[in-house]
Formats: structure tokens, sequence, C-alpha cells
């Protein structure tokens, strides 16, 4: 759901744009780049689909400046699926380190999330929303675990924040959906994921 929100379509105008951006990189790495061009170089060659080149850039950016932000949070991100673990000591690094961006948090929330622990994901996901509070990836997210943990009236507001700002999100409607059936209200469920359908066509 992460994927559908941030990347929505346009699938060839993406890798356009990312490589056009690497080749700048790539140029400002190869005149004496610092540790902040690698980590972007690391971040787009991992949009690209490249890990073991992205791993080299972050290991790269790493050795030039330890305190880094970018390259742990960058690395956390690229490894969250695979190794969540891993993910969470870069993304709390990349944290301590500069607190106040929110999609560090958003990616930690993520991180807990994956690794099962609720409590915290809940909290990393309210510091990224209150650091941005137009962060809907970071409201879905939430909405989703409140959604699991019965908590319908914080899905629901969660959920229903992004609809209204984003109403072609990626499954939004079917999302609040469930809770409108699991609170009996069948008819409001039929009508919210018909939304979904009809944003497929």
């Amino acid at each position: 759901f992460l994927k559908d929100y941030f990347l929505p379509g346009h699938a060839a105008l993406r890798k356009e744009l990312y490589l056009a951006a690497l080749q700048r990189v790539e140029g400002d790495a190869r005149e004496g780049g610092g540790a902040q061009d690698y980590a972007l170089q690391g971040r787009l060659r991992r949009l690209l689909g490249d890990r073991s080149a992205a791993e080299s850039d972050f290991e790269r950016s790493l050795a030039l400046d330890p305190s880094c932000a970018p390259a742990y949070a960058f690395r956390g991100e690229m490894r969250l699926v695979r190794q969540p673990e891993l993910a969470l000591s870069d993304l709390s690094e990349a944290i301590r380190r500069r607190p106040r961006e929110s999609c560090y948090h958003l990616w930690q929330g993520y991180a807990y999330f994956l690794l099962g622990n609720m409590g915290e994901a809940l909290a990393a996901l309210g510091r990224a929303i209150g650091l941005d509070a137009g962060l809907a990836a970071a409201r879905i997210l939430r909405g989703i675990i409140r959604d699991r943990s019965g908590d319908d009236a914080g899905a629901e507001d969660d959920y229903s924040w992004v609809a209204a700002r984003a109403p072609r999100c990626a499954g939004i409607h079917t999302l609040r959906a469930t809770v409108r059936c699991r609170r009996g209200d069948l008819e409001g469920a039929v009508a919210l994921d018909t939304l979904d359908l009809r944003g497929r066509f």
C-alpha cells in the first residue's frame, strides 16, 4: 500500500526522471562529491532496482561521514521488507541525528509494524504526522494498525482524512469500507468499495 501511494502510475516517466537525476548526482560524485551525494546516489539506484550498487553507495557515504543521516535513513528504507531489524537500527540512528525529518519517522513506524511492535509503530507514526500533518502514507499505516486493533473510530478518521485529500489513492475507499462493514453499515461499505472500482477503469 505504501508503494501504491508514493508511486501512483507513470512507471516509465518515473524511471526516466530517476535516471536523469542519477546522471547528475553521479557527475557530482565524480567531481569530489561528499557523503550527501553518495547517499542520494544510493537512494536513486535503489529506486531503479539496483540494491547492490545502492548498498555500496551508502557504505561510501558513511565512510566519508559517519554522521550522514540520509545515508542511514535511505539504507534503512531499503532494508525495511527484507531486514526490518537492521532497518530499524539504521532509521533510529538517522532520527537521532536528524529528528525533524517526518519521513524518517514514517519509515521507522513501518519497521516497527513489520516487527509486530504496534505500540512503537503508532508512536513513530504520530511523530511523523506531528512533523508533517499532510503525510498521507503515515495516516494510512496508522489507520491500518488502528483497524487491526479494533479502533474503528481512529481508523475511520485516518482513512477519511486521506480519502478527502487523495480520493484516487489506491485502495483507500476499500479500507474505509472494511470499517463500515464491521460496524454493520453494509450499504455504506458497498458504496465506498465501488469508488475504488471506478478508479481502476
